[in-house]
């Protein structure tokens, strides 16, 4: 063990005081953005290497706890990269500590200390070249001052190593809930080339109508499933405001792209507006032009009402004056405007325009000519327009809208009804004119953003206000560890099932390892840094394999974004998709002992709507996806049998590979197999995907089917404290329960540390295992249960293990059900 408080470089900012370390953290008074952080850093003389099996155990003092905050580490690699872990210790008891993996680092996604890089070539922290060591505190609600003693910061020798996993594929097959097949649309895309759906065998596209009132239906290329239509773009401002028809148009937008897809055979498949959390809100603010409200009935602090027909808009209210909207879009200059001698406002725009959106916003955007700050209203002052030719303008200040429940750059609650009523028009019309059809909603952000307030005040209010029309929810994943949307997925159908009785699918719509620059403008310099083909083919791996092996049921779409630059490479993205070729088809039953080691396999060749390229060659595939989602090296025994009706032909390894030029390329290594069985042996670094192939000789035949059923608590979104335990009930179908093979507990959770977490469940405990969560985002895991403790109403208890034991953050919690059927037809 080793002390690294005491080291002899000094800490900053910090004072040394009786052998601690004392910090003093201010973090403001009001709710910002997640990112917000402060820190204490440690340089260090020279590097260090740490095994990546070791160990951080922080402990901590607090004269005033808090049970909503928590403490985090950093580690600087090689004098650049800034990976972090983002609650090693809660702060609700005055004295604490956490024990940490060096492994369970992340990339410290834009709260890295004094604003440097979060970004390297690995993407991995491997403990090698450490050269700074921070503690800070990260809260994005606003925690004004917090005072905390750092007493111990130790290095723990790495533990004894994991003991072999195992993986088993028995050759029967698989349905979870209605889900028989892997969905096509995990493998979709939006804004690649022609001739990428057929080289990477994409299973979906996405096409933009702008202005969200017309029907532009677009026909599926050859190859792919079905084309993801979204109505209306970010950029422009809702129809709600801009049409006083806005309804009847909506309306036969959606009746008229419904009876298109049905003239070509197919049934629509339709999303309502892109990324509205963004454009609508932010900078650009397109629906905050004054314009579009009556003018006439501004006041300050005044409720705003739409210019067309006079509806008030809850939440937005006018203003004039700069320091009321909690969040401020702008610079104090670009608040006001100059007045010219005939009356005329200069830079008539409320905000500056979107690229190409002028005329929709107004006008042009002349900053120049805005008042001097420390001019006052009505008093004149002078710019230079040209070359030795000035202008006298007058200073004055506009009205202003502002979402008063807006913290942030994206959308507040003002934006509901600008959204819903028109989705409401579009969705009615679009399921009368075809049941069939495929409506999404949602707001392109995630859910959990924000500590879920993007749940709060977005997502949950439109999902109760178009549940009897909508299918699913979209959302864009940009950036961060794409494993979180697999548990904003659960939240959402949980929420919708035992609230509604219905389930909703989750449906990306873009995605791609690098942050979008439209909502962290500072992404667009730090996305194709260091090894980016490397991050990129590795978070498209984990994208898809860990949607396919946790939420198969749910996952149904995931567009890969873009071409070139930190979007799409195909020496990046390609590679993942070169590897995943043949997951396709009809799944099967994969089981693992190992609840950090996924897994999902399939037989390509078996599902229509995924046709099989020639390339792949005739006849059938049992193709494997494996994915090590533990933070250790993990040994794994694969034991895979072929279905009825077929033997093994032979099998290959497929791994992603970076090379010395930086690019990554597909490494295939065959591997010994029997015709009526296949057993390898595998190591998997931390994080690492693979995917294996094995050609069949002759055709699936039926054969017996394991139906996995999920059975959820209406208990969401609930903080596990020493005086907030929490008692849930799930019920289970009694025959079901009877006939049940096996079951398993699936939890989503947040800041679950050591040694923290328990669930009784009817009375028998289950200690919960350390699952460290990113910042912004949380973890989903499956653990064993014994059938016998279940009952068919099983009672549930979430506590802490001890009452000194830090908090922790249940998202959702559910049982899961598997029971074999005889003979599925194929």
């Amino acid at each position: 063990m080793t002390d690294l408080l005491r080291h002899p470089a000094s800490w900053a900012p910090g004072q040394w005081i009786d052998q601690a370390l004392h910090c003093d953290f201010d973090l403001g008074d009001k709710r910002v953005n997640w990112n917000r952080a402060a820190w204490s850093v440690l340089r260090l003389p020279s590097p260090l290497n740490w095994p990546a099996g070791s160990r951080l155990r922080l402990s901590l003092a607090c004269d005033e706890p808090r049970p909503d905050t928590g403490v985090m580490l950093g580690l600087q690699r090689q004098g650049a990269c800034w990976y972090a872990h983002t609650w090693v210790a809660g702060l609700a008891a005055t004295a604490t500590s956490g024990e940490v993996a060096i492994a369970d680092f992340t990339p410290a996604e834009w709260y890295a200390p004094h604003g440097e890089s979060h970004v390297d070539g690995v993407g991995r922290m491997d403990g090698n070249g450490i050269t700074a060591i921070a503690v800070g505190v990260c809260d994005p609600r606003g925690v004004g001052r917090l005072r905390l003693r750092v007493t111990a910061l130790e290095l723990i020798e790495a533990p004894a190593s994991q003991r072999l996993a195992e993986v088993t594929v028995d050759g029967r097959w698989l349905q979870v809930e209605d889900t028989d097949c892997i969905p096509p649309g995990v493998f979709g895309s939006f804004n690649l080339p022609a001739g990428h759906v057929a080289r990477y065998r994409l299973g979906s596209s996405r096409s933009i109508e702008h202005t969200g009132l017309r029907a532009c239906y677009r026909q599926p290329q050859e190859g792919e499933s079905f084309v993801l239509h979204s109505l209306g773009d970010r950029v422009r401002p809702s129809p709600r405001l801009t049409h006083a028809d806005w309804q009847s148009r909506s309306a036969e937008t959606g009746r008229a792209l419904a009876e298109a897809a049905l003239a070509d055979g197919r049934h629509a498949v339709v999303e309502y507006w892109n990324e509205p959390y963004l454009n609508w809100a932010n900078r650009n603010r397109a629906n905050f032009i004054p314009q579009l409200f009556d003018l006439d009935q501004a006041s300050e602090g005044g409720q705003a009402h739409i210019a067309h027909d006079g509806a008030p808009v809850p939440h937005l209210r006018w203003t004039k004056r700069y320091e009321i909207p909690p969040w401020s879009w702008c610079s104090p200059r670009d608040w006001r405007r100059g007045i010219d001698q005939q009356g005329g406002q200069h830079s008539p725009v409320h905000a500056p325009p979107y690229k190409g959106m002028d005329a929709v916003y107004g006008g042009n955007w002349t900053p120049s000519r805005h008042p001097p700050e420390d001019c006052a209203d009505g008093s004149s002052y002078r710019v230079e327009v040209a070359a030795g030719e000035g202008l006298q303008l007058r200073a004055s200040t506009p009205w202003h809208l502002y979402d008063e429940t807006q913290f942030t750059h994206w959308s507040g609650a003002a934006m509901l009804p600008l959204y819903v009523e028109p989705a409401l028009a579009v969705g009615q019309a679009l399921k009368a004119a075809d049941p069939q059809a495929t409506f999404i909603v949602g707001w392109g952000n995630r859910a959990s953003e924000d500590r879920w307030a993007a749940w709060e005040l977005l997502y949950k209010p439109t999902i109760d206000a178009t549940i009897d029309y909508i299918d699913g929810v979209c959302d864009h994943d940009y950036g961060g560890d794409p494993s979180k949307m697999s548990a904003v997925y659960e939240l959402i159908n949980t929420y919708s099932l035992s609230t509604y009785g219905k389930r909703l699918g989750g449906w990306n719509s873009e995605c791609a390892g690098a942050t979008d620059p439209q909502a962290v403008p500072e992404a667009a310099n730090q996305a194709t840094v260091g090894g980016a083909d490397q991050r990129k083919c590795r978070w498209t791996m984990r994208k898809i394999l860990h949607s396919l092996a946790t939420v198969v049921d749910k996952a149904r779409n995931c567009a890969h974004f873009g071409y070139g630059g930190s979007w799409w490479s195909d020496d990046g993205e390609g590679v993942a998709m070169d590897a995943l070729r043949a997951l396709r088809g009809r799944l099967l039953a994969v089981a693992s002992d190992d609840p950090q080691l996924l897994a999902v396999a399939a037989v390509d060749g078996l599902d229509p709507r995924c046709p099989r390229p020639d390339d792949l060659g005739p006849g059938h595939d049992v193709s494997l996806g494996l994915l090590n989602d533990a933070s250790t090296t993990r040994d794994v025994r694969l034991q895979l049998q072929p279905p009825a009706g077929c033997r093994f032909a032979s099998a290959q390894v497929l791994r992603p590979q970076p090379q010395a030029d930086g690019r990554m390329q597909l490494q295939v290594q065959g591997l010994p197999c029997s015709p009526d069985g296949c057993q390898v042996s595998l190591t998997l670094a931390p994080g690492e995907a693979l995917a294996l192939r094995l050609p069949l000789i002759g055709r699936p035949q039926a054969g017996e089917v394991l139906q996995r059923q999920q059975f959820v608590s209406p208990l969401i979104l609930h903080l596990i404290s020493a005086e907030q335990p929490a008692q849930t009930q799930i019920h289970l179908p009694p025959q079901l329960l009877a006939s049940a093979e096996s079951a398993r507990l699936r939890l989503c959770c947040e800041h679950l540390g050591t040694d923290c977490g328990e669930i009784l469940i009817n009375g028998n405990t289950l200690s919960l295992p350390a699952l460290p969560s990113a910042e912004n985002g949380a973890r989903l895991i499956d653990l064993p249960l014994d059938l016998a403790q279940l009952s068919p109403t099983t009672n549930l208890e979430l506590r802490l293990r001890h009452p000194s034991a830090a908090p922790w953050h249940l998202v959702c919690v559910s049982i899961l059900l598997d029971t074999a059927k005889s003979f599925a037809v194929v």
